[in-house]
């Protein structure tokens, strides 16, 4: 009968274990959601939160505009109207004649939630870094 008992309390302690995992994982998760995706590189110029779980950065790069977008495909992303290969006058973007380029969005899965994130990719600025993206992330928090 003791072994039985003693048995018993390790299933239950197994049980407990693997469900207190998945819970604190997933507190863990809202506490601290992840960042989108951003180059290595870019630096952090402006952050603003508008909402727990809604927030905007202006990041800068000296990475061409190409690249970047090639980062974002590379995450899954989508960007409107422009290929992997992108375009030479993009890359070619004379400092000082801002343009806007494309607008790539995607969403990343963490735990048992997801972020739709979206950026706004522009070239040729004058001060700082050359290319600059606004990035902007919701989670969501019910999930995909």
């Amino acid at each position: 009968m003791p072994w039985q008992l003693i048995l018993l309390g390790m299933a239950g302690l197994a049980l407990a274990s693997f469900v207190g995992s998945e819970v604190v994982g997933v507190l863990y998760a809202i506490a601290f959601p992840p960042l989108p995706p951003a180059p290595a590189d870019a630096q952090v110029i402006r952050y603003e939160r508008q909402d727990y779980g809604v927030d905007e950065w202006l990041y800068g790069t000296d990475t061409s505009a190409c690249d970047v977008v090639r980062f974002f495909l590379a995450q899954g992303g989508d960007c409107e109207g422009i290929t992997a290969a992108c375009e030479d006058r993009f890359n070619s973007a004379r400092r000082g004649s801002p343009q806007y380029v494309t607008t790539c969005s995607g969403v990343t899965s963490f735990s048992i939630f997801a972020q739709r994130w979206r950026a706004f990719i522009g070239a040729g600025y004058a001060e700082g870094a050359s290319t600059r993206f606004r990035l902007q992330r919701e989670v969501l928090w019910a999930g995909r």
